[in-house]
């Protein structure tokens, strides 16, 4: 990607580099969970799909979701430079975290993968972040108020507990807290 496309989407940095040595430290176990669907929760970049992608040698499906649209063709983009098509067939789609893919994949996903926003911001900036720049790393008071709890946990309104109805029976979701 050239500069003027990183403009808009969340460029690699420290904690996608730290969350690539964890993929890497647990790339045994991985391996031996023998995912066949796996998720990448806001892939910004990539990066960390292409990684993970490119170190699998068995067939595998894989789905990176972004809020924006320009970060869906930048992950597209580096998973097609960077990942062998002999056996990972993935796909890109523009959503909001993963909600989206709830009714169709429940209890089918073997690997989340999720590196939340985490620089803080006033409640304001953060409710202004839809599917701009901002929402790729702003984390609200205290960079710990990203709509994941609720996406984690479920809210009141929806009553979807996304994460245990994606994950299937031995699934591992893999977060990065700072």
């Amino acid at each position: 990607m050239n500069e003027s496309e990183f403009s808009e989407v969340y460029p690699p940095s420290e904690d996608s580099y730290l969350f690539l040595d964890a993929l890497e430290l647990d790339s045994g176990f991985l391996s031996e969970l023998r995912p066949t669907l796996t998720l990448e929760v806001g892939s910004g970049s990539g990066v960390i799909s292409a990684f993970f992608c490119s170190s699998i040698s068995k067939p595998l499906f894989h789905i990176c979701t972004d809020i924006s649209l320009t970060a869906c063709y930048a992950s597209l983009r580096v998973l097609n430079v960077n990942v062998p098509s002999t056996s990972v067939t993935y796909d890109v789609i523009n959503c909001s975290l993963a909600t989206p893919l709830l009714p169709r994949l429940y209890k089918s996903v073997d690997l989340i993968m999720f590196n939340p926003p985490y620089v803080p911001t006033t409640s304001d900036e953060h409710k202004a972040a839809s599917s701009t720049i901002v929402a790729s790393w702003s984390g609200g008071r205290l960079g710990r108020e990203v709509r994941l709890l609720c996406w984690l946990f479920g809210s009141v309104k929806s009553y979807k507990f996304v994460v245990p109805n994606l994950l299937a029976g031995i699934g591992i979701f893999l977060v990065f807290f700072r």
